[in-house]
C-alpha cells in the first residue's frame, strides 16, 4: 500500500505559473534564454514511456479494492499519500487527468474517472470519509466538490453523475463544512432536483405505458436506481440542515413541493424531501398554506 500510494503521483508535478508577460519582438537568441530546457528532460528518461501505464494500473487497482479498504488501520505515512494522490487526480487541471489513457484506443477511462470510482467506493466506510475531509488543504476538498457538481451537470455521463451523487452524499454527512461547500456551488440544488424530476418523469412514462406493477418490479426502468434517488435526496437534506444554506433553497420551494406530492415517486424519497421543506421553510407562511 505504501508503494501504491507513492506511485499515484510519481513524476507528476505542476510548474508554477509564469506571470511575466513575454515580448515577442525579441531576437531568437533572447527567447532561447527564456526556455527551461530541463523541463523536457523527463521525456528522454527510459521510464517515461511506461509512466502512464504504471499510473493506469495503480488507479485500476484502487478502483477495484477501494470498497474493501479501511485506511484508518494504516499509519499516516501510508494513508496520507493515497488520499493525497487520489484527491489530486480528482481536481488536477492538466489534460492528462481528464483525457483517456494512451494505452487504450477505445476506452473512455481517464485518471479522473477512475479516481471518482475509487473515492465513491472508499467513502462507503465512515472512517474513510473523515480521513478524506481531513486531507489538507481544505481548499482542495472544495475544488473536489466543484468537480463533483460539474459532473452532475453532464447528462451524457450517467456513470460519472452517479459516482458524484454517491460521493457527495457521503461528504455532506461527514461534516457540515462539506454541506456548506456543496451549497456554495450555485447550481448544486437545481441539478439534484433535475435528477429527481427526470427520474419521476421517466417513472410516470413507464407507469402509463406498462402499469405501476412493472415499475414496482423494475425500478431501474426510471433510468437510475432507488438508492441513487435516496442519496440525492439525502444530499439536499444535509444541505438544508445547515442554517446558512437555507437561502439557496428559496427559489426551489415549488419544485420540492411538487416532488413531495408526487404520486409516483418513492415514498421514502418524498419523506426525505418533506424534511428538506421543514428545515428550509418552516418559518415561511407559504408552506403553512
Amino acid at each position: 500500500m505504501f508503494t501504491l500510494g507513492k506511485l499515484l503521483t510519481l513524476h507528476h508535478y505542476h510548474l508554477p505559473r509564469n506571470t511575466t508577460r513575454r515580448k515577442f519582438d525579441r531576437e531568437d537568441t533572447e527567447l532561447e534564454d527564456l526556455t527551461d530546457s530541463h523541463l523536457f528532460q523527463s521525456e528522454e528518461e527510459w521510464w517515461w514511456q511506461y509512466l502512464s501505464l504504471i499510473r493506469e494500473n495503480v488507479l485500476v487497482i484502487f478502483a477495484n479494492i477501494a470498497s474493501h479498504l479501511e485506511l484508518a488501520i494504516y499509519p499516516e505515512e501510508i494513508c496520507l499519500p493515497i488520499l493525497d494522490g487520489l484527491v489530486h487526480w480528482a481536481v488536477c487541471p492538466s489534460a492528462c487527468a481528464t483525457d483517456p489513457f494512451p494505452s487504450s484506443t477505445s476506452s473512455v477511462l481517464s485518471p479522473q474517472r477512475l479516481v471518482f470510482e475509487a473515492l465513491s467506493k472508499l467513502c462507503i466506510h465512515e472512517s474513510n470519509v473523515d480521513l478524506l475531509l481531513a486531507t489538507p488543504p481544505f481548499s482542495r476538498i472544495i475544488s473536489l466538490v466543484g468537480q463533483l457538481v460539474k459532473a452532475l451537470a453532464n447528462k451524457s455521463e450517467p456513470v460519472m453523475m452517479e459516482f458524484s451523487i454517491v460521493l457527495l452524499a457521503e461528504l455532506v454527512q461527514g461534516d457540515t463544512s462539506a454541506a456548506r461547500a456543496v451549497a456554495m456551488k450555485h447550481p448544486s440544488v437545481s441539478l439534484l432536483l433535475d435528477f429527481l424530476e427526470m427520474a419521476e418523469h421517466k417513472a410516470m412514462q413507464v407507469a402509463n405505458m406498462h402499469g405501476i406493477s412493472m415499475l414496482r418490479d423494475n425500478p431501474e426502468m426510471m433510468g437510475t436506481s432507488l438508492d441513487m434517488l435516496r442519496r440525492a435526496a439525502t444530499i439536499l437534506l444535509h444541505m438544508a440542515m445547515v442554517p446558512d444554506n437555507r437561502q439557496v433553497f428559496s427559489h426551489h420551494q415549488q419544485r420540492l413541493l411538487s416532488l413531495v406530492m408526487s404520486q409516483i415517486l418513492d415514498q421514502y424519497v418524498a419523506q426525505i424531501l418533506s424534511d428538506v421543506l421543514f428545515h428550509c421553510f418552516r418559518e415561511d407562511d407559504l408552506i403553512l398554506s
